[in-house]
């Protein structure tokens, strides 16, 4: 997995999917609502964009990833003072108990092989004031869209594990032993060459996938909202996104 994102570092860097969305302006006003915090802590920081919104509101910030490529991606665009740069797993955080008042996570949950370990980890590093903000990739609790969003993408990405239910989230919080305090879910759209591109998949997943999409059931279509041209290429599609902001449980 390290190599993988290496690999693709910068092209995380420009995507549109990553460097803007209404997400991140949502991130920044709620932080902004909040005041500053003493330390930030985003999991999974890729090109480092969700860490560059937080260290607007946090006076130190760690921009934590696996993979080194993209941990340079991060420093070249966002480094700077107060911003420091850690390699390491999301399933095991190398930190203190308790030692952040703000944690992120975005759209980057459904690479961990283990997410409940993840949350765990979040609760576990959380001050007993902080409140972490996670976005990720959604599906709906229907067997048949469920599988297909998690196939395809899965054929577009080898590091993709799986996209988790609303409903599946909930529990993983509540057993975690956080309390949901928001949840937003929006849709996005996504520009379906780059969005393929960008993982750099083989010649054979590359036309599987097109071909699970032009010969996808209506539902799936309708679902996907998914934009063809006139001779009858993929163009565009929406997602669905959740944002969960959660804090540690009343002791």
């Amino acid at each position: 997995m390290r190599e993988e994102f290496s690999r693709r570092a910068d092209l995380y860097g420009v995507s549109p999917d990553h460097v803007e969305g209404a997400d991140l302006r949502f991130l920044d006003r709620y932080l902004s609502s909040r005041g500053v915090g003493e330390r930030g802590l985003d999991v999974s920081t890729g090109a480092g964009h969700t860490a560059g919104v937080i260290s607007r509101h946090c006076r130190v910030v760690v921009a934590f990833d696996i993979s080194e490529g993209m941990l340079q991606e991060a420093r070249e665009r966002y480094g700077g003072e107060g911003i420091y740069f850690v390699q390491g797993d999301a399933e095991s955080l190398p930190f203190r108990d308790g030692v952040f008042d703000v944690v992120t996570c975005r759209i980057a949950p459904h690479h961990f092989p283990q997410v409940e370990r993840f949350v765990r980890e979040v609760r576990r590093v959380l001050t007993r004031r902080g409140v972490a903000v996670i976005v990720d990739s959604t599906v709906p609790p229907l067997g048949d869209l469920d599988a297909f969003i998690n196939r395809m993408e899965k054929l577009r990405d080898p590091t993709h594990v799986r996209s988790l239910t609303v409903f599946q989230w909930r529990n993983l919080f509540s057993r975690a032993g956080l309390r949901l305090l928001e949840e937003w879910t929006f849709r996005k759209r996504h520009d379906f060459p780059s969005w393929l591109d960008r993982t750099k998949p083989s010649p054979g997943a590359r036309e599987e996938v097109i071909s699970m999409l032009k010969g996808a059931p209506e539902e799936v279509k309708e679902y996907l909202r998914l934009e063809f041209s006139p001779a009858g290429e993929v163009l565009a599609y929406e997602d669905e996104k959740t944002l969960f902001v959660v804090a540690r449980e009343k002791s």
